[in-house]
């Protein structure tokens, strides 16, 4: 048996040395070509303990032969201690590699001492258990099997035989198959550098490993013979395998149909992959009853079952790897067991990349997966926790359920039908989430307890994110691009936190059935149609909102639904800022609601509006709308420069003006229409082109405590079939009419306030009037005009008119425009 050692065993008399160091100065001119190198090394390198004497003789030398004898020593104290370390450094210069082409004629193993060096930091960067790296960090011996005729050993069979613990076996040629029985600690290594050097290497004949702490490192397998359950049951401890490729089953460069695993790891503590291929018809490598497995930089290959199987509790360590399967799932965890993975990618056909059921756990670091139903199935109370995830094409890049749980940041969706899916009281914790182009973005149902905080949910052909009987979660910090919805929720309860939605191309948000969402800081723009609607007795509330730039109303409420906005903007949406209608509601606190088309708020059948502090400006025709049965108050707020007027109010609603200013509007302030009601009280109503107030088609209005100047035409209009209550109020410096009474009205004024206007109090058609207590006074021609009707006058001074207190002719008086009638 032939032993290699560092340390020298042989003592050469000195003397031989100065011999040699006295025909080195004779012959300087040859030594500069290395004609005497390999006999100077020999003894430089064999015989150590005469350096220190080398040196002192070689003070006495000339200086040329002491530049050689130090450059000489320099080199082999250098190489002597890259053997002694077994860090030996790569071949730099043509210096170098004379030099170590020299020394590999009497060390021939250097080699090999590299290729264990590389496989220790290999292995030990890949956490291989030390019992496992002893072998190779001070092993008793190396024993070489080659064909060569100096070699000890021609077969693997013989050098086991005489192996002891814990030795190296450096295989560097074989004769054919091998069978090899391995019965102690040992490490079987490969000198083959590439892939047909190791298929030259054929040990797949039969291989029984019944011993542990045993390494495998630069094989290949294929065909196995022993297939009774598996080609190869792991029972022992500590079992690596590096740098192997593993053909199961082949037949022809094809997998045959088998229902033969390639590893079935059922008894061992830690089984070591690393570097390695495998090929199999069934699962790659099993691993059952509780066991474990280290997977490092391997590829997996299997046509009919899981590439990686683990079951029954047992757990996996995986770094670098590659799974493909054709036709079921790349990996699978169930019952119990636990995978923790970095790099892996997986690329399948038709089941999931990974499977994780059964109360199992999957901790994932740069993941990728492409194609198949699921990127990653969670089900039965299992466990998800990855980071850095890519998943282009799946059905459901991951897919959570029954009450499992998930942990999700830096991922990557792309071109899915879901990016991730959560359902069946799944819960998820999503960040920095980006889903792209996929059907829906995120699809959730049945469950509760789903956070998403950074995402990015662009390009969804159906919804960014669908909400179906969710109990609760939050989205923070995230954005929406270019959805066709960007969320729609059924039954499901959410709130928004900082976050953006961008050009949905039709609405923007709905929540249906009951749904509940709340907003926060957030932005809604560039919805072709409806940025967010509330139906079937939904509920929203936007705070510190901006709704804006959209296709036709920016918030929607409907069939008994409520919208809360406090301290948001809406402005420059297309038809509509706000609407609310079958009997829904709004709250506006605190906004500002401008520049929208039609109405900055509209409510319809049934309706209400409560708004209160607010501003609401610059609307095209009507500042706030109430049709058909609907009701609105205003209280603190103002309405100003809206197209037609501030509030309209018709077909049997009622509104409620408190301590408000509406002023500033191209027609009336207030029109109160169609047997609709109105109460105004504490406000200013100034500067409206046409007039302040209108009442007309059996509408009724109570004005109180209000300041009503500078109206064009007339500050209060009543006609058809009209009544007016009007007490405590100023009316000024109107161009037409302070008040004008029109066609079958009537009014009642006390403590009323009427001066500066054209003519103070317009009859006109059958009206009836009493004023009470009141001041028509100093207006510039009547105080009084009466064309048809009555008025009844108390305690009211009428002085200081231009022309007459009270004028009664059968002629109209000419007025501003044709009719008192709304334009």
């Amino acid at each position: 048996m032939k032993r290699i050692s560092y340390q020298n065993t042989v003592i050469v008399p000195n003397i031989i040395s100065i011999f040699f160091l006295i025909l080195f100065s004779i012959i300087d001119s040859t030594a500069e070509k290395y004609g005497f190198f390999p006999l100077a090394f020999f003894i430089f390198k064999t015989y150590e303990q005469s350096k220190l004497f080398f040196l002192g003789i070689a003070a006495s030398i000339s200086i040329t032969n002491l530049f050689y004898i130090s450059f000489y020593t320099f080199e082999i104290l250098r190489e002597s201690f890259l053997f002694l370390s077994l860090k030996l450094k790569p071949i730099k210069n043509k210096r170098e590699e004379k030099i170590m082409k020299t020394l590999n004629n009497f060390r021939p193993e250097l080699k090999t001492l590299i290729y264990i060096q590389d496989l220790f930091e290999t292995l030990t960067a890949a956490r291989v258990d030390k019992s496992i790296l002893s072998i190779l960090k001070a092993p008793s011996e190396y024993l070489l099997v080659s064909q060569d005729k100096k070699s000890h050993f021609k077969t693997v069979s013989a050098a086991l035989e005489k192996a002891e613990a814990n030795s190296v076996i450096l295989i560097q040629s074989v004769n054919g198959p091998q069978k090899i029985e391995i019965n102690k600690p040992v490490a079987l290594i490969s000198l083959s550098e590439s892939l047909e050097e190791q298929k030259s290497l054929d040990l797949s004949e039969h291989l029984s490993i019944n011993s542990s702490k045993v390494l495998i490192s630069g094989f290949y397998f294929t065909n196995f013979k022993q297939d009774i359950k598996s080609n190869f049951v792991i029972e022992q401890n500590n079992l690596c395998f590096h740098k192997c490729s593993f053909h199961f089953h082949l037949n022809d460069g094809e997998l045959r149909k088998s229902r033969i695993p390639g590893f079935e790891v059922v008894k061992v503590c830690n089984f070591y992959m690393i570097d390695c291929e495998l090929q199999t018809s069934e699962s790659c490598v099993t691993v059952s009853s509780g066991k474990s497995i280290i997977l490092n930089q391997c590829q997996f290959y299997s046509n009919n079952s899981p590439a990686l199987l683990l079951d029954n509790k047992s757990s996996a360590q995986i770094n670098s790897c590659t799974c493909i399967s054709e036709s079921s799932s790349g990996i699978v965890l169930k019952n119990g067991s636990k995978l923790n993975g970095s790099k892996i990618t997986v690329s399948i056909m038709k089941k999931s990349g990974i499977s994780v059921v059964n109360n199992s756990e999957l901790i994932l670091n740069e993941y990728s997966v492409e194609n198949g139903i699921n990127g990653i199935l969670v089900l039965n109370n299992s466990r998800l926790e990855i980071k850095k995830g890519y998943f282009l094409e799946n059905q459901n890049g991951i897919k959570i359920g029954d009450s499992s749980k998930a942990e999700i940041n830096g991922c990557r969706f792309k071109k899915c039908k879901s990016g991730i899916s959560i359902f069946n009281n799944g819960s998820g914790n999503l960040k920095n989430i980006s889903a792209e182009n996929c059907d829906d973005g995120i699809n959730i149902y049945n469950t509760k307890e789903v956070y998403l905080s950074n995402c990015k949910i662009s390009g969804s052909t159906n919804t960014g994110i669908s909400f179906n009987l969710f109990n609760s979660g939050m989205i923070i910090n995230s954005s929406f691009t270019d959805n066709y919805i960007h969320i729609k929720a059924v039954n499901s309860r959410l709130s928004f936190d900082n976050s953006k939605f961008f050009l949905a191309k039709t609405k923007g948000i709905t929540a249906e059935q009951g749904s509940i969402f709340q907003f926060n800081q957030c932005t809604i723009q560039n919805s072709n149609n409806c940025q967010f609607e509330a139906k079937d007795n939904s509920e929203a509330s936007f705070t510190n909102c901006e709704v804006s730039s959209g296709g036709e109303i920016g918030l929607i409420a409907q069939n008994q639904s409520t919208l809360n906005i406090n301290n948001s903007a809406i402005f420059n949406n297309q038809d509509g800022g706000v609407f609310s209608f079958y009997k829904s509601s709004l709250k506006i606190n605190t906004s500002q609601i401008h520049s929208n088309g039609k109405f900055g708020v509209g409510l319809y059948n049934n309706s209400s509006l409560n708004i209160n502090n607010s501003r609401i400006f610059s609307n095209e025709n009507y500042g706030i709308r109430c049709e058909l049965k609907s009701t609105m108050i205003s209280n603190d707020s103002t309405l100003y420069e809206n197209s037609l007027a501030g509030i309209g109010c018709f077909d049997s609603s009622e509104c409620t003006v408190n301590f408000c200013f509406i002023h500033s509007h191209n027609n009336t302030g207030i029109y109160i229409d169609d047997n609709s009601n109105g109460l105004i009280e504490s406000s200013k109503i100034n500067k409206g082109n046409h007039s302040g107030i209108l009442i007309s088609k059996k509408s009724t209005a109570k004005i109180l405590n209000s300041e009503l100047i500078k109206n064009i035409f007339s500050s209060v209009i009543v006609s058809d079939y009209s009544e007016l209550f009007i007490e405590d109020c100023v009316i000024a410096d109107n161009t037409e009419y302070g008040c004008g009474i029109f066609e079958n009205s009537t009014a009642l004024l006390n403590r009323i306030n009427i001066s500066g206007c054209r003519i103070g109090i317009a009859i006109l058609k059958d009206n009836n009037i009493k004023i009470e207590n009141s001041k028509v006074i100093n207006n510039f021609e009547y105080g009084v005009y009466i064309k048809e009707g009555n008025i009844d006058s108390k305690n009211t001074d009428f002085s200081g008119n231009y022309i007459d207190p009270v004028y009664i002719v059968e002629d109209p008086v000419e007025t501003y425009g044709d009719s008192a009638f709304f334009p």
